[in-house]
């Protein structure tokens, strides 16, 4: 029995000690948001929840001002919107980040949507084929490494990242950051020991 909590002790350690540095990592690029990208020409809007109500959840809606704030920065720049229809939603979150992006004054002619995707991977995936010149990704901030590193992994290249602000309740963002420590936690040791996505 001794011998059992040992070794469960060294598991709950070592657990411990890589969740850190899955955190730390999370944590150095939570505040990348640079001021000036030259020759910007397309936007990636990672999908988010949609309500019932056909408006974006708060998390959402602080991606998509931010990458309201930008377009309008680089006029030039088209905006690609990606997410599947979750349930309960009314729409997809495609559909839905377009309509707020057009209802806060950006010109359709400018948005494309991409709405099969259903997680972080399929949105770099199925966008890839709308992407041209340098890229901007825009995600919340727990969420853009992870974003940036599957983005290396499926091959996009000349792209920066842009964290858009949580602003939710501590607890909401604790939970926030304590999921994204688990997803990226998972990809980390599946491209390591497998090599692909």
């Amino acid at each position: 029995m001794k011998k059992f909590f040992r070794v469960l002790n060294i598991v709950l350690a070592l657990g411990g000690v890589y969740a850190l540095f899955c955190l730390g990592l999370i944590f150095s690029a939570s505040n990348h948001r640079p001021e000036n990208v030259e020759g910007l020409e397309t936007i990636v809007v990672l999908g988010s929840r949609i309500a019932s109500d056909g408006k974006p959840e708060p998390t959402t809606q602080e991606r998509l001002d931010a990458s309201l704030k930008l377009a309008r920065q680089h006029p030039q720049a088209r905006v690609i919107v990606s997410g599947y229809q979750s349930a309960g939603s009314p729409t997809t979150e495609a559909e839905g980040m377009a309509d707020y992006l057009q209802a806060h004054g950006l010109d359709s002619s400018r948005i494309i949507q991409e709405k099969k995707a259903r997680n972080t991977v399929e949105n770099f995936a199925f966008s890839k084929k709308y992407v041209r010149g340098k890229v901007l990704i825009v995600t919340s901030d727990f969420h853009l490494y992870r974003s940036l590193y599957l983005a290396s992994k499926l091959g996009y290249e000349n792209y920066q990242g842009y964290a858009a602000t949580t602003r939710t309740s501590p607890l909401q963002v604790a939970g926030h950051y304590a999921r994204e420590t688990l997803a990226l936690g998972y990809y980390l040791i599946k491209f390591t020991l497998f090599s692909a996505v």
